[in-house]
């Protein structure tokens, strides 16, 4: 157990009528407030269930109902099923009958991949995969050891099958799991077999999830719909530009009459920005829209989109850290007959989560002596990295990580961007500013859209400057990569070592380690895609320049694959062009057979009909690619009119290993492709003096219902462990349309998105 509450004190929970996801939490002495929280549960939180723990992720109840720990988030992308899955596999338990809770921060339940609890980087089911599967294996043979106990009977004669145990020599002796859950708790860990692949009766095969009745229902509960009973709800007023600070109140309305607005209890100042706290979000977000604030501007970003963009692009021309050479590009470059150069440019985008940010603080008094157990700051909200949420919170309550309760709630949305804290942060500062005012009142801070999509942590931009030559045979002889844009490690990994670290160390110190160690890493994550070509070629050099601004960055599905899945591609395509090589055959010619890119791309290319004749006014692009070690290929046919670019067909063939549920791999290959489009065609965040230009859904396009394009997805046999997935529908996207696009028009777009790049006539 590491510096956080026990598993035992943290989650007590009740189900939700029917199973599924439940989230009914309670800490310490705080069952009132949640069980108030009628959108939470059907029943009383906590009461009535002697709930016995079998590991940190499995508990059992009497009745036979079994509460799966899950220790990720979910967030549309289906581990409450996945995960549940693999667990009820071994376990031999039915699925119907899981109730799956997110599990409270501990470290029972890191991510071994990022040795953190997170949820990121598809790494889910590729991680937990075997953990899981062993875990329900001891589960079950603990329970048949201790009907094998009660019954004398030998072991082997005791079968475990849908949640029941049987006796083969005696039919009368028949029991459920809940019934020996208590007496297998106190036996020691068991030895245990797991199935092979090919024997699996759940895994593998298409289920329906766990959470599809609440979410379909408007049962699940997501942070922006939890409140305790008697909560105040807070809207902060920000300022317009990174760095500018609080000077003072402006014009007829400063903190003193914005109290005096219906509903409005107080208005504070917190390090960002000034908070109005009323009894409800309409009344704070009234009054918020009448308050006028100076801020000192003296010292905040001033730039403009263009001047952003030049800064970009002479950092692409400047050399920078090189993390693969191999031969003398730049003397093949220079001899060859045959050559390109290119600059592709890509900007800033946002998350755009459907649910926007938002969390929920209760500070207890400092000076109150609380029962055994009560900690001193609750926290609700939903977080794909608890740890780093937990130390933070702790840093600005001043306070142990041990006396902090925290609880997830269902994601509406995630894609990287809740891998930051900010709007936990922000509530713990404006509890603790407001506690004077407010005693224990609980307090829920929301964003509106509009300082969503203005303060999020934006995927960079990007500048790419790139040279390729082709050799008489028609084949690569020199390929140089080059990207410019800012660091994504610089300021998260200095978050995440900071949460790592034990509280002893100062935070400072914490986050100028991780800071220092992101320079070694973020080659890896910027040339994700592009240091790792799988493209056959004598002559590679791929190098990074970073580019040094106060803009806010972050995780962005697909992270760095988003930005070299489009360069790249593109790029092998004008190569292909060059060499006057079918898209695909080039791109065959240069993997190895043995490459499983090789098998995808062969895949995409034949339920796509690859060559074959198209309608008229119909053209097709191609592309390929290798992340979070799983493979995909993806062919897209478009139409245009006019400017109007119409994506008709999206065919994918992806390699993530052996497969829990086609559905969900399905679904989150069209998800991603969906992203995808969404910022290939429209996608983009402006700065205008500083200012964040973009403030809703009318500015910053998503793709529309009546936009998606038929999709076709088929998922390779592979006997492969289990790799990633969420993420793998998003890189090749626009590559894809803008290849497409060449043959429809004759241009080649290296710019995005191309709503702005694509240039009738």
């Amino acid at each position: 157990m590491n510096h956080e509450i026990s598993r035992r004190s943290a989650i007590k929970v009740t189900a939700l009528t029917g199973g599924g996801l439940a989230l009914s939490w309670a800490f310490g002495g705080a069952e009132q407030s949640v069980a108030n929280a009628s959108t939470l549960s059907t029943a009383a939180t906590g009461a009535g269930h002697a709930v016995t723990e079998l590991g940190p992720f499995v508990r059992l109840r009497p009745d036979n109902v079994l509460e799966f720990i899950l220790d990720r988030v979910e967030m549309g992308q289906g581990t409450a099923t996945s995960q549940a899955m693999l667990l009820c596999e071994e376990l031999e338990y039915p699925l119907s009958q899981v109730e799956v809770l997110h599990a409270p921060p501990d470290s029972s339940y890191n991510n071994s991949k990022f040795f953190a609890q997170m949820t990121g980087g598809s790494t889910s089911v590729a991680e937990g995969h075997e953990k899981l599967r062993r875990a329900g294996a001891e589960v079950r043979e603990r329970l048949r050891l201790a009907a094998a106990a009660e019954w004398k009977k030998d072991v082997s004669k005791i079968v475990a099958a849908e949640g029941k145990l049987t006796c083969s020599e005696d039919s009368n002796l028949v029991a459920t799991y809940g019934q020996f859950a208590s007496q297998a708790a106190k036996l020691s860990k068991p030895k245990y077999e797991l199935k092979p692949w090919n024997s699996h009766s759940l895994v593998g095969k298409p289920t329906p999830r766990v959470d599809a009745l609440l979410k379909s229902t408007g049962k699940a509960v997501y942070s922006i719909d939890f409140a305790p009973a008697g909560s105040a709800v807070a809207v902060l007023v920000r300022p317009p530009k990174i760095g500018a600070r609080f000077v003072a109140f402006e014009g007829d309305v400063d903190a003193a009459a914005a109290q005096k607005l219906p509903g409005v209890l107080t208005v504070v100042t917190t390090p960002s920005g000034v908070a109005v706290i009323a009894d409800s979000y309409w009344q704070a977000k009234a009054a918020a829209a009448k308050i006028t604030v100076k801020w000192d501007e003296s010292q905040a970003f001033q730039l403009s989109t263009a001047e952003i963009l030049d800064l970009h692009r002479k950092a692409s021309q400047t050399a920078g850290s090189s993390a693969r050479s191999v031969g003398d590009y730049a003397k093949t470059y220079r001899s060859a007959s045959k050559k390109i150069q290119a600059d592709y440019e890509l900007p800033y985008l946002a998350h755009a989560t459907m649910e926007p940010q938002c969390a929920t603080c209760l500070l207890r008094s400092p000076d109150k002596k609380l029962a055994d157990g009560v900690p001193r700051v609750e926290v609700w909200a939903s977080t794909q990295v608890p740890d780093v949420a937990l130390s933070e919170i702790a840093e600005v309550m001043e306070c142990k990580r041990s006396e902090i309760a925290l609880a997830n709630t269902y994601l509406g949305g995630g894609f990287g961007r809740k891998l930051k804290a900010d709007a936990i942060v922000e509530v713990a500062q404006i509890a603790k500013a407001a506690h004077a005012q407010l005693g224990e009142r609980p307090v829920k801070l929301v964003f509106s859209r509009e300082d969503d999509m203005r303060n999020d942590d934006y995927r960079p931009m990007a500048v790419c400057h790139l040279l390729g030559s082709i050799d008489a045979d028609g084949k690569l002889s020199s390929l140089f990569f080059r990207c410019a844009s800012q660091s994504l490690l610089r300021k998260n990994a200095g978050d995440l070592v900071q949460a790592l670290s034990p509280q002893w160390i100062p935070t400072g110190m914490s986050k100028f380690i991780g800071s220092s160690l992101a320079g070694f890493g973020e080659k890896g994550v910027a040339l994700e895609g592009a240091r790792d070509t799988a493209y056959k070629c004598p002559n590679i050099e791929v190098q990074y320049t970073e580019v040094d601004l106060p803009i806010r960055v972050g995780f962005w599905r697909s992270v760095g694959h988003s930005i070299t899945g489009f360069v790249v591609e593109s790029f092998i395509d004008e190569l292909a062009h060059l060499a006057g090589v079918d898209p695909y055959r080039f791109r065959r010619a240069h993997l190895e057979n043995s490459d499983r890119r090789a098998g995808v791309l062969d895949k995409v290319a034949l339920i796509a009909d690859w060559g074959k004749p198209l309608p008229a006014g119909v053209f097709e692009g191609i592309a390929v690619t290798k992340a979070f070690d799983s493979y995909v290929a993806q062919v897209c046919r478009i139409s245009v009119e006019g400017s109007q670019i119409r994506v008709l067909d999206f065919f994918t063939a992806i390699d993530c290993g052996r497969v829990v549920n086609p559905d969900i791999v399905r679904s989150q290959i069209e998800s991603g492709i969906v992203y995808g489009l969404s910022a290939a065609l429209g996608g983009v965040i402006d700065f205008d003096r500083g200012v964040v230009v973009q403030s809703n859904f009318h500015e910053y396009e998503v793709l529309r219902h009546s936009q998606c394009p038929r999709m076709v997805t088929e998922i390779m046999v592979s006997e492969e462990l289990p790799t990633g997935v969420g993420e793998l529908g998003t890189p090749l996207v626009a590559a894809c349309v803008c290849n497409a696009l060449f043959r429809a028009s004759g241009q080649r777009i290296r710019s995005l998105p191309l709503s702005r790049s694509f240039k009738v006539g």
